[in-house]
């Protein structure tokens, strides 16, 4: 971990979280190219990290820096990007820690965004896109801006229309053009984005002329999130009006896009509106020959004569723009594009391996056809039918794959150019290997979009003709000539398709094509048969209107118990089939493994709330007994990096989720559902209660197989981590024992339900290897307490950062710690000297001995006389809550003295207190005092200049008065 400065003295300074904060920003910059620098600062141990990042048109010198404590900052914990713009410098910050709220509180991916949106502002500026850009910041926290030497003046938080300074006297008339709604380029103000809006223009020149009519914006305030560079719309009688525009986004991932929208429904409750990214930045880098100069603008052209010659329905456009490029709904951040299910069920599709392997393949054979012909199916799979395309175009060239990657080409075209489809088909067909297929999609097209069903029929006759067509083929034809009551000839096309392949769907379809045609019995024996081969129909079957005449029959009422008995060897046998090799027997983890894989997993994930999953649901043989009883101990986390475990695991009910037989897609009957993938939910993973095996369950889909075991799953998920956490109740008291592989300051300790016996044992161990401790929580048990007040803790547990203690005694040792950092006392006693002091002596590094920056008090009785911050301290949150019940000891007077990072002050006390606020108190934001019903309270200021007492009596009226309201 690189950081700012390199002294060991600054590493015990950061809380774990800031420490997190800076990994996330060095590897976050890595990405983008910016470096770790070194500069000169007042306050060098103030400034935790600070990049570089590479320089745009008009913008020089980008620097982007995390810093703490950093003086002349509006905020204690803030992001901060430098960049010179036009030859200004100019100042942006973001808050990270706001006093009550953190900007990371889910998590530390909302820190990542902002980290992500500052490193962009130099492009998104250059573009001429601040205006989103800052709307973006401004969802995220709170956001500041300056000219250099300037006054910090604030744009707000929230997607609100505040951001705007413009009407600020204090801002300069590059401020206002960088942060007002519509931002023009102003010569001498802005920096040029000529680019972008000669594409605009380009493309908008391009739209017209396919019959789209230019939009004239009435007014120049943009939309929040967007800044458009032109606008179009078209309209057909009895068709919902469809509009585009090229709009800059201020989003890193998607700077530069087209939003597409229409007054059709999307939902039931959302209409059409989707960005087309024009940049393309997260798709896969593929070999070119010969790279384009500009593929935003390749995009737009393309972009613009799909949406010029497809349809004027809105699913069919958006069907066609998922072949130019990534779409999105429009949405504050964009995460997955859209995919639009095929409709066509005869296309050939084998499986593929995972797109970023097969790239990284690729890029060091560019000519290998049959490595282009499996990207082409891996994007399928990933939802990038845009680069579905561009691969299939590159095997085709390759001649790769006979005539299979040009059909796929004529599939996707086959929505907003039929005709260039059957075309395609037709050369496909002669290519060689996909006959059948490519007469299938001929039959489609004249059936489903050009509505020629004669000319269909004649193509399902070619395409079953000769053997080759597949099950989609078959029922296609058979479906068409049921809707045609042609029944007789349906019936002989499923029973002959039912000679090739016995299909459970085929064997439904003939029972239909018999009920149709008035043979009720042999209409019930092919419904029956359909389920002894597929029984996972058997809802498909109950449900289908079509059999409606059926469902009051006795046999038909049975279906359902004639697929569980079916269900149990069928789904078994779809999932011996997708073993590796062939293997007849799962590979079983050998338990000291099984337990190791569990063990750095619980250790990795330790922030998370952990949910224990009761092993012996899961059936015998699933895990091994070792690894059981862990699971047993110390239980699954909620959320696990990208994986989640299932809802009926995290809300109470501790029974895995299982797969009956009868009503599930193949290979699903008997699974237990484990849990799902963050970035894809309907993702998930499974586990054979019989065999152990782990599968991927997605969809409507058969599982795909994805581990031996639990334990090979979870080991996966693991990685190795130097911080352990520890959570010890009485029956968990035997894990004090071993230490072995724990470092001095890396061990987090959570203490629930203790006795007085295990308490004093917990002492003796606190005692031996304090040391080992960073964090220590402990809970109160019953209405005993457990007496500190004789520990040293500074000596016992050097190290300790952070102190959690319900029911518990303590004394002035606490306040006294070289390296704690927060101290929190709930339904305690302090029992110790009259005077607590904290911040009033000095040692040899300017501070004082103590690193204390939150001391919280809940319920406690304080046997003193004083609380004294001093001018050395550290301290950033005081906080006091005080019921009437533990009333009898408070100290008096409570002073803070000169405290440089003092940002809030909590007392909520049913007694009598007074407070003085003594000297300079720089960043001092809060003050709220609550003595109801029964206390009082006063407050003094001391030593302070004219400027510092009003404000400090402003605090002190508006935290009355908050509590007050409340």
């Amino acid at each position: 971990m690189h950081h700012r400065n390199d002294s060991e003295a600054l590493f015990v300074l950061l809380t774990r979280r800031q420490n997190n904060r800076i990994r996330i920003m060095c590897e976050r910059a890595d990405r983008v190219g910016w470096r770790p620098v070194d500069g000169e600062r007042a306050d060098a141990s103030s400034v935790l990290e600070v990049v570089a990042g590479r320089c745009e048109e008009g913008i020089s010198a980008p620097r982007c820096e995390y810093s703490v404590n950093a003086p002349g900052l509006p905020n204690p914990d803030m992001l901060r990007l430098d960049v010179c713009v036009d030859g200004r410098a100019v100042e942006f910050a973001g808050v990270v820690r706001d006093g009550r709220a953190f900007i990371d509180e889910a998590g530390f991916e909302t820190f990542g965004r902002l980290v992500d949106l500052l490193l962009a502002g130099p492009e998104m500026i250059a573009a001429g896109a601040a205006g989103p850009w800052s709307d973006r910041i401004r969802r995220e926290t709170h956001m500041y801006v300056r000219e250099a030497g300037g006054e910090w003046l604030s744009l707000g938080r929230g997607p609100g229309r505040t951001r705007t300074p413009a009407e600020d006297p204090r801002a300069t008339p590059l401020l206002a053009a960088l942060t007002t709604d519509h931002a023009p380029v102003v010569a001498g103000t802005t920096p040029a984005a000529d680019e972008p809006r000669a594409r605009a223009r380009a493309w908008a020149e391009t739209m017209r002329r396919g019959g789209w009519r230019a939009v004239v914006r009435r007014t120049k305030r943009g939309e929040l999130g967007l800044e458009v560079l032109a606008e179009v719309a078209r309209k057909h009688p009895g068709v919902p009006r469809q509009r585009c525009a090229y709009v800059l986004t201020g989003d890193p991932r998607v700077p530069e896009a087209l939003r597409w929208r229409s007054d059709e429904l999307y939902t039931s409750w959302s209409k059409f509106d989707f960005l087309v990214d024009l940049r393309g930045l997260d798709d896969p880098r593929l070999p070119a020959d010969a790279p384009l100069d500009d593929p935003a603008a390749a995009r737009a052209a393309k972009a613009a004569d799909v949406l010029a010659g497809t349809a004027p329905g809105a699913m069919d456009t958006l069907r066609a723009l998922t072949t130019v490029a990534s779409v999105y709904e429009r949405t504050w951040e964009p995460t997955r594009p859209v995919f639009v299910v095929r409709t066509f069920r005869g296309l050939p599709n084998p499986p593929a391996r995972p797109l970023d392997e097969i790239v990284t393949m690729l890029q060091g054979n560019p000519d290998d056809g049959a490595l282009w012909l499996e990207t082409g199916f891996a994007a399928y799979d990933a939802c990038l039918l845009h680069v579905t395309d561009t691969a299939f175009r590159r095997a085709t060239e390759l001649g790769a794959g006979g005539g299979l990657p040009r059909l796929w080409r004529a599939w996707l075209s086959c929505r907003h150019d039929p005709h260039r489809a059957l075309r395609e088909s037709d050369v496909a067909a002669t290519e060689g290997g996909v006959t059948g297929a490519a007469r299938h999609l001929q039959a489609h097209v004249h059936e489903a979009l050009l509505r020629d069903p004669d000319t269909a029929l004649g193509y399902y006759a070619q395409a079953t003709a000769d053997g080759s067509g597949s099950v989609g083929a078959w029922i296609d034809h058979g479906a068409l000539l049921l809707r045609r009551s042609r029944h007789d000839e349906a019936i002989r096309v499923f029973t002959e398709a039912l000679e090739q392949h016995p299909d459970g769907r085929l064997w439904h379809w003939l029972g239909y094509a018999r009920l149709m045609a008035g043979e009720t019995d042999a209409a019930l024996d092919c419904v029956e048969q359909a389920l002894r081969v597929r029984p996972g129909m058997v809802r498909e079957i109950v449900d289908d209107n079509d059999l409606a005449p059926l469902r009051e029959h006795p046999r038909f009422r049975a279906l359902p118990a004639l697929a569980e008995e079916y269900a149990g060897p069928y789904h078994r046998a779809v999932r011996a089939g997708l073993r590796p090799d062939g293997e007849r027997t799962p590979p079983r983890t050998d338990p000291a493994a099984a337990v190791a894989a569990v063990e750095r997993l619980r250790d990795t994930y330790s922030n998370y709330e952990p949910c224990v999953v009761e092993a012996k649901r899961l059936g015998d043989g699933t895990i091994d007994p070792t690894l059981r009883a862990v699971l047993a101990k110390v239980g699954l986390p909620r959320y696990m990096g990208t994986f989640h475990v299932a809802h009926e695991i995290t809300h109470g009910d501790q029974a895995l989720q299982r797969y009956s037989g009868g009503e599930n897609p193949d290979g699903w009957g008997g699974l237990s559902q484990l849990g799902s993938f963050y970035e894809d939910p309907y993702r998930g993973v499974a586990v054979d209660g019989e065999t152990g095996e782990v599968f991927v369950t997605r969809h409507d889909r058969p599982p795909t197989y994805l581990a031996p075991d639990v334990a090979t799953f979870l080991a996966t998920l693991c990685e190795e981590a130097g911080e352990h956490e520890w959570r010890i109740a009485p029956n968990g008291l035997d894990r004090l024992d071993d230490v072995s592989g724990i470092g001095a300051g890396r061990l987090r300790l959570i203490v629930d339900g203790l006795d007085e016996v295990d308490r004093a044992r917990l002492i003796l161990f606190l005692k031996r290897h304090g040391a080992l401790l960073y964090h220590l929580e402990m809970k109160r048990f019953g209405f005993t307490r457990t007496d500190f007040s004789g520990f040293d803790f500074a000596a016992h547990c050097p190290n300790l950062r952070v102190l959690n203690l319900r029911g518990a005694t303590v004394d002035e040792s606490v306040f006294a710690h070289p390296a704690l950092e927060r101290f929190a006392l709930e339904e305690g006693h302090y029992r110790g000297a009259r005077d607590i002091r904290v911040g009033t002596f000095v040692d040899v590094d300017g501070r004082d001995g103590t690193r204390l920056r939150e001391i919280s008090f809940r319920d406690c009785v304080v046997e003193a006389d004083t609380l004294l911050v001093g001018p050395h301290a550290r301290l950033v949150d005081f906080r006091n809550v005080l019921d009437e019940d533990y009333s009898e000891a408070f100290p008096g007077r409570l002073e803070f003295a000169g405290c440089e990072d003092l940002h809030r002050i909590h007392i909520n006390a049913v007694t009598y207190w007074e407070l003085t606020l003594r000297g300079h108190l720089p960043r001092l934001r809060e003050v709220e005092q609550d003595a109801t019903p029964y206390g009082a309270f006063t407050s003094t200021v001391v030593d302070a200049s004219a400027k510092d007492e009003a404000r400090y009596l402003r605090l002190i009226k508006k935290g009355t008065d908050f509590t007050k309201y409340w």
